[in-house]
C-alpha cells in the first residue's frame, strides 16, 4: 500500500480506540514502528 494511505490510517488510529488490527498493519509496514 502507499505511505499516505498509512499517514491517513495514523491519523485515524488516534482517533479510533481498539483498532489494534490497524496498528499492527502499519507497524508491518513501516520501519518506524510507531
Amino acid at each position: 500500500m502507499n505511505e499516505r494511505v498509512f499517514d491517513k490510517l495514523k491519523n485515524r488510529l488516534g482517533l479510533i480506540p481498539g483498532s489494534r488490527h490497524y496498528y499492527l498493519l502499519y507497524a508491518q509496514h513501516t520501519e518506524m514502528g510507531l
